[in-house]
């Protein structure tokens, strides 16, 4: 099979691939719209997770380091366990902040540019096929950078759930010591 030229193609046949290349790209818009909004609630529920391990009573802290916490596998294991899960819920911080890192979603060629290039363009199919490659690049670019922040979002979520259960698992060591000791 010969190998053609974009701009060589049916006038009809180019106008069909830039409306399937809008299609993605607008697919690709939709994406990081949902995206976003999911890491926006994500971060309000880390907020949250991270809120509930500091606002633990000063005086079980205290209680779970007090004496010799080595001696005492029961105060050691909650230490560990509510400091792993200040440390887990940092580094799912750490991701989201990444996210935001990532490169902005990419638009095809801005107005202005495009006018400039299509005086300079002779025929309809080279526009139509500047046009094509834009929204093919820009698609491209989008759809990778979409991955990108969805990866560091799914990473986030698994270290903000691991981050619950050290939390949960510290919480009940704590309660448990304290009414080991009488409530106090």
């Amino acid at each position: 099979m010969e190998k053609r030229e974009l701009n060589s193609l049916d006038t009809e046949v180019l106008l069909r691939l830039l409306d399937y290349c809008k299609y993605l790209y607008e697919e690709e818009k939709e994406r990081t719209s949902r995206i976003e909004k999911k890491i926006n609630i994500f971060s309000l529920f880390l907020g949250g997770g991270v809120l509930v391990s500091l606002v633990l009573p000063l005086e079980k802290l205290q209680l779970l380091f007090n004496g010799n916490i080595l001696t005492q596998p029961l105060r050691l294991f909650g230490a560990v366990s509510y400091l792993v899960s200040l440390m887990v819920f940092l580094v799912s911080f750490l991701h989201i902040v990444s996210i935001y890192k990532v490169q902005k979603f990419e638009t095809p060629t801005n107005p202005q540019t495009a006018v400039s290039k299509a005086l300079q363009i002779e025929t309809l199919n080279d526009f139509i096929s500047n046009v094509i490659a834009d929204y093919s690049i820009a698609s491209t670019r989008n759809h990778e950078i979409n991955d990108t922040k969805a990866q560091y979002y799914s990473r986030a979520l698994a270290f903000f759930v691991l981050g619950v259960l050290l939390s949960v698992v510290s919480i009940t060591v704590f309660n448990g010591l304290t009414f080991i000791n009488g409530g106090k």
